[in-house]
């Protein structure tokens, strides 16, 4: 398995979020970096955390979150990914693929449409300090 950080990535879980700039996620709990792995396994940069994508909690900080986790869609993250140019650029595009490929086959095996209050306290953006 390729590991990639999650930079300049869009919120997979917010609909504003083509409205905001694409950012670089942290762990929520220990505040390292968040990595992705082409089979959709999420991982906090010292490995104390992990999971899928589909049961993974994100928070960009824009007012549609209000605080909360949310788990991302197949479509919301399908659609963060495909806005993520450095993440193709870097990993390439048959590493893209297998991930979108992982992703439809995790949604598969999960409800049709997760709860969003449900998301446990996962990732959530780096806002860089002015």
């Amino acid at each position: 398995m390729v590991w990639a950080k999650l930079e300049k990535f869009r919120c997979p879980a917010c609909p504003l979020s083509l409205f905001t700039t694409p950012g670089d996620w942290v762990c929520a709990r220990d505040r390292t970096p968040v990595f992705i792995n082409e089979k959709g396994v999420m991982e906090c940069g010292n490995g104390n955390h992990a999971g899928n994508v589909c049961k993974w909690g994100w928070t960009c900080g824009s007012q549609y979150h209000k605080g909360r986790f949310f788990v991302a869609d197949l479509e919301g993250f399908v659609f963060a990914t495909s806005q993520a140019q450095e993440l193709t650029d870097q990993m390439g595009a048959k590493w893209v693929a297998e991930l979108v490929r992982a992703l439809g086959k995790q949604f598969k095996k999960t409800s049709s449409r997760p709860e969003r209050e449900s998301a446990r306290k996962c990732a959530h953006l780096n806002f860089p300090v002015l």
